[in-house]
């Protein structure tokens, strides 16, 4: 693995372990608030970055070019997206964590069919990498991926608890993206550089995320369907 290899993937596992860590701190102490969860991880996020400023400067005596270079990202340092995950953590699980208590079905039923969407966009690349080559997969996955969460939302919608369509298109690709963030990136292609490539992942994004909002509005315009959030 060469070196930006392993920067990309210490880096995205980095994202991970943080939001594991958060995850765990708030099981004993949870944030009473959306407020509170901001003001940690703004906090968390100044003390990362002075410690980093400060230690590898004036202690391990690194120039300023040096450590201002671990944030351009259109280099493939990632260093900010670690950064990204310090600040938005506390949010996500407090969000996550309401959404949980006051949502349990609702938003259990969306997780699930995410997640089959997401594998069976899996499958379809898979198949078509092992028969076609990557570049074959690519496109077909491109094609695919707004075809079934196009399909998807259609059964979720069929559970009688759902969410409001906004929410339920956030967390289909809220799930996609970290799915292929946790899982794919580091297990199965071992870096992150799938994530350099647009049409293999921010363009199939997209219509993931369109699809599964048409689809929401449009039967939560049925007066047999009211969406659980209002």
């Amino acid at each position: 693995m060469t070196w930006a290899r392993a920067h990309q993937v210490s880096c995205g596992l980095g994202v991970v372990l943080i939001g594991v860590a958060v995850w765990g701190v708030s099981r004993r102490w949870r944030f009473r608030s959306a407020a509170q969860a901001w003001r940690t991880g703004g906090l968390w996020l100044a003390l990362t970055v002075a410690w980093e400023f400060d230690f590898f400067h004036f202690v391990m005596g690194h120039s300023w070019e040096r450590l201002l270079h671990e944030y351009a990202i259109w280099q493939g340092r990632l260093w900010v997206l670690v950064l990204e995950g310090i600040l938005l953590a506390p949010v996500l699980v407090h969000t996550a964590d309401r959404a949980w208590l006051k949502r349990k079905p609702a938003v259990g039923a969306a997780a699930f069919w995410a997640l089959a969407g997401w594998a069976a966009c899996g499958l379809a690349m898979g198949v078509c990498r092992a028969v076609g080559g990557l570049p074959v997969a690519l496109w077909v996955h491109l094609a695919l991926a707004p075809v079934i969460f196009f399909i998807v939302p259609v059964f979720y919608w069929n559970h009688p608890r759902h969410l409001r369509a906004g929410p339920t298109a956030a967390l289909f690709l809220a799930l996609v993206f970290g799915m292929d963030l946790r899982v794919v990136a580091p297990f199965f292609e071992r870096s992150l550089g799938m994530f350099t490539s647009a049409i293999g992942t921010w363009i199939p994004f997209g219509p993931i995320f369109l699809g599964s909002l048409a689809v929401g509005m449009l039967l939560s315009a049925a007066p047999q369907r009211r969406p659980l959030l209002k």
